[in-house]
């Protein structure tokens, strides 16, 4: 479901728990969802906001992802110093990986 939805450039947010009071279920069941490539997490009480943000924000540290924010940022940084030298494409080094960055990773 997950990769339909950003296939047809819908966010993909997972279901909601109805184990409102249980977090340690809540917890698993939102690391579950990261998993499979869910963005959001329905939620329906106060008490699982911050299960789910936890599980769902960015993070600076992981780089397996280009949802990262580290990443995401060295990748439009890259990009618009290309464009600003005219380059069609310029080449990425970050968290050791080389990555070729051009338009169509941008969009």
């Amino acid at each position: 479901m997950a990769t339909i939805a950003q296939a047809f450039g819908v966010q993909p947010i997972d279901m909601v728990c109805i184990e409102y009071r249980n977090q340690a279920y809540l917890e698993d069941e939102c690391a579950e969802g990261a998993e499979l490539g869910f963005q959001a997490k329905q939620a329906i009480h106060p008490a699982q906001l911050e299960a789910i943000h936890k599980a769902f924000s960015p993070s600076d540290a992981g780089m397996s992802q280009l949802t990262d924010v580290a990443l995401a940022r060295a990748i439009l940084e890259a990009y618009e110093a290309g464009t600003k030298s005219a380059k069609g494409a310029v080449g990425l080094h970050h968290g050791g990986r080389d990555i070729m960055i051009d338009a169509y990773v941008l969009f």
